[in-house]
């Protein structure tokens, strides 16, 4: 039956691929994201390897995302699937998307770790639709959580947020805000007996050196554009 199947398939000029949307018809939120995390961990990869750019690897998310969205299943989102309703919008950079299932999936957290993370992500997203006095705020609130829910805070800042806001007038702000997520940083709890607590503890050094980096361009950034007496 297989055989028969395969043979039938050639003779129509084409072999059903269950990855491909256009055979395996409408995707749930759940599908994309995980395909979008597929393609993530290759692009990691090359990152590691020098072949693309921190950068260049979102560009190409953000691509991929929007190339499976339009297969979405169009039934409403629900509640309990906002969350990652919000992450595929984000990668997307389809930032209108985003807000609103970030909102909805901050209503009804499904953790305490998830609702940091989420509050951080819809600060971004503030940021990108020009609402930086807001995304500010919405960053500085979770700041001062419990340690062992601030692992996620200071690259979330540092490589998510900062880019949206620097530039726009709140330099100084920004910098602030920095120097509190360093602190969320190196007072975070990890285990250092797992993988993930091992692997952040060696990696803090690289991520605060980055952090005093951003802090200095932005301070000069501020003093160059504050009015002169």
């Amino acid at each position: 039956m297989l055989l028969a199947a395969l043979v039938a398939g050639c003779r129509a000029g084409h072999i059903p691929n269950p990855n491909d949307p256009r055979d395996a018809g409408p995707l749930t939120i759940g599908l994309i994201q995980e395909r979008l995390q597929d393609a993530s961990r290759v692009l990691v990869r090359r990152e590691a390897n020098g072949e693309i750019t921190p950068v260049q690897s979102k560009d190409y998310i953000a691509v991929r995302a929007n190339e499976l969205l339009p297969w979405l299943d169009p039934a409403p989102m629900k509640e309990r699937d906002a969350w990652q309703y919000g992450d595929v919008y984000l990668a997307a950079r389809r930032w209108a998307d985003a807000k609103k299932a970030i909102e909805l999936a901050l209503r009804h957290p499904i953790s305490p770790d998830r609702r940091v993370g989420d509050t951080l992500r819809l600060a971004h997203v503030q940021a990108e639709l020009g609402k930086v006095d807001e995304a500010l705020k919405t960053a500085n609130s979770v700041v001062d959580v419990p340690d062992y829910l601030r692992p996620q805070i200071l690259p979330a800042v540092l490589y998510d947020l900062a880019p949206a806001v620097q530039g726009k007038g709140h330099d100084a702000e920004l910098a602030k805000l920095i120097e509190r997520a360093i602190k969320a940083h190196e007072t975070a709890l990890v285990d250092p007996n797992t993988p993930g607590g091992r692997a952040y503890q060696l990696a803090t050094p690289f991520h605060v050196r980055r952090a005093r980096m951003k802090i200095a361009e932005l301070t000069a950034s501020a003093q160059a554009q504050a009015p002169r007496r």
